[in-house]
């Protein structure tokens, strides 16, 4: 994975045969797996807390509980797949992240994700850490409101 821009956060790769069913197009929970990374990667890149610093040294988490994923178009073998993360909402406790992956400019899939900031030792929601809220808000600031 290539990363493209860091406002909003881009990265890009290429669809691998492996990522494909028989049919020569997407196995449908790659999509899933391919929005999953992206924001593994901004979380590390971006808010410069890989999630197993959060997990150990910060004591927290970060689980989804929400998802939601529409394909547009389908994707091949050698696409070249661009995929855009725009964090749409900030709560208390959860924030809400939309991917974005295009193909030469069209959209070939959405998914939305949602997770909610835990406290490890006890398994419960947290209020967001205010550095990592900081972080976040700014982000939002950065990319405007081009995340429609």
């Amino acid at each position: 994975m290539e990363i493209v821009s860091r406002a909003p956060f881009r990265v890009r790769r290429r669809v691998g045969w492996g990522a494909c069913d028989p049919a020569g197009i997407i196995y449908t929970p790659r999509g899933v797996e391919f929005a999953v990374e992206v924001l593994e990667a901004w979380w590390r890149e971006v808010l410069e807390v890989p999630w197993p610093v959060l997990l150990d040294a910060l004591q927290g988490g970060s689980p989804i509980v929400h998802l939601e994923l529409d394909y547009r178009r389908p994707l091949r073998p050698e696409d070249e797949l661009t995929m855009t993360l725009w964090l749409e909402a900030i709560g208390g406790a959860s924030a809400r992240y939309r991917v974005r992956g295009e193909v030469a400019g069209e959209t070939a899939f959405e998914c939305v994700l949602v997770a909610v900031s835990i406290d490890r030792a006890r398994f419960r929601a947290r209020r967001i850490p205010d550095a990592l809220r900081a972080r976040m808000e700014r982000y939002r600031a950065d990319c405007g409101t081009g995340n429609s």
